[in-house]
């Protein structure tokens, strides 16, 4: 319980943190202060003709390289996401939500509750085929009685789920997803207003 929490807190935390610093506010003030520094340097450099050369390469090189490495975290996150819905079940994608969303509400029952609940609302719903049903070789129909069936699998199902929820890759992926809703709701009020 407690290892939830500090996972809720450091991960907002970090998330936050993360998203303030890239708010397009914040980089555009960074870039124009960049430029300001630019022009500074190349003024100081005017005289020495090798050197100012130098510089400009130098902001070539290192505009490059942040690209290159943009480019690679991007698709690092992009392969990682593709992994866990590729490897892991729909189950294991929706406890993992449910204990990132609720942390104080990580028991195991307190998560079969929530997988039951949701089973049951998509059947009465009947838009979609429930996919996160307990796995069919545990032999069980609802994760209450996989709770009482299979209680070792279901702790190291959860136990894998915890150790995803609280990987950096998956954090910084949370991030990214929560910083795309945040741009998507500014362009769409800026669009209203137009």
């Amino acid at each position: 319980m407690c290892a939830w929490s500090r996972l809720r807190m450091d991960g907002l935390k970090a998330a936050n943190n993360w998203l303030s610093n890239l708010e397009p506010g914040k980089e555009e003030r960074r870039r124009k202060k960049y430029q300001e520094f630019c022009r500074n340097i190349e003024a100081a450099l005017q005289r020495d003709k090798d050197l100012s050369i130098a510089f400009r390469e130098v902001l070539t090189i290192a505009r490059w390289l942040g690209r290159v490495d943009g480019l690679r975290e991007g698709l690092e996150l992009y392969e990682y996401g593709e992994r866990i819905l590729e490897s892991k079940p729909p189950a294991f994608l929706t406890a993992m939500r449910y204990a990132v969303s609720n942390p104080k509400n990580v028991s195991t029952p307190e998560i079969c509750d929530y997988l039951d609940h949701e089973i049951q609302r998509i059947e009465q719903l009947k838009t979609a085929d429930v996919r996160i049903r307990p796995p069919k070789q545990w032999g069980c129909k609802t994760w209450n009685e996989a709770l009482k069936k299979k209680r070792n699998n279901l702790d190291v199902l959860f136990s894998e789920v915890r150790k995803e929820a609280e990987s950096q890759a998956f954090a910084t992926l949370c991030a990214w997803a929560t910083w795309r809703v945040k741009a998507r709701k500014k362009s769409t009020r800026a669009g209203s207003k137009d």
